[in-house]
């Protein structure tokens, strides 16, 4: 019984670096882009044999640039916002220095992708090629037994953190609306009744 329960933790030992060597930066970029085909297609997709990315048929990308011109108007929405703010003269009492700061974080973020959606639309032959080769470059690394290390640290590099500063924005965007802080009694409005006790 004890070689089993010694066999059991070192196949699953085996099995978790296994699995670590598959969890990099490029490899989730592929599994999302696979997992979003069924949502909707990106700008380039991933032919699974030789797992080289290609450019999307224009028809199958109209879901994506819906959602890249609602991305474009709420970008539009929130610059009028601040920009009505800054211009007039009565300031909105809702509108406060935590929300200002939070509705120009999301500004930037959106700012981003939309710098990024128009590199996708201009450039996906480009994207593709690179990708490719970057591929190409890891199966460089490991033909010569160069150390793995060196292609984690390119990875980390290059890898795409925009994705999870944009989510974090939207998250913060969506609990703003909630959270109305009182600048003269410091509570939130939303909240009052319950420190009053009432």
């Amino acid at each position: 019984m004890h070689f089993d329960q010694f066999f059991a933790t070192n196949r699953l030992k085996l099995q978790l670096f296994h699995f670590s060597q598959t969890i990099t930066a490029y490899n989730a970029l592929q599994r999302f882009a696979v997992f979003s085909e069924s949502l909707y297609p990106q700008c380039f997709t991933w032919e699974k044999s030789s797992w080289k990315p290609y450019p999307t048929l224009k028809i199958k990308l109209i879901p994506w640039y819906v959602m890249s011109i609602l991305l474009a108007g709420l970008n539009i929405v929130y610059l009028f916002i601040v920009v009505q703010e800054i211009l007039s003269y009565e300031k909105d009492p809702e509108i406060n220095i935590q929300s200002g700061i939070l509705l120009l974080l999301t500004i930037c973020v959106y700012s981003l992708d939309m710098v990024i959606t128009a590199l996708y639309v201009g450039k996906v032959n480009e994207i593709c090629f690179v990708m490719g080769n970057f591929q190409g470059f890891r199966r460089i690394l490991r033909k010569y037994g160069l150390p793995s290390r060196s292609e984690e640290n390119f990875e980390q590099e290059y890898s795409p953190s925009l994705i999870l500063l944009s989510r974090f924005a939207e998250y913060m965007e969506s609990h703003i609306s909630e959270l109305r802080i009182d600048p003269v009694g410091g509570r939130s409005r939303s909240q009052g009744n319950a420190f009053s006790g009432v």
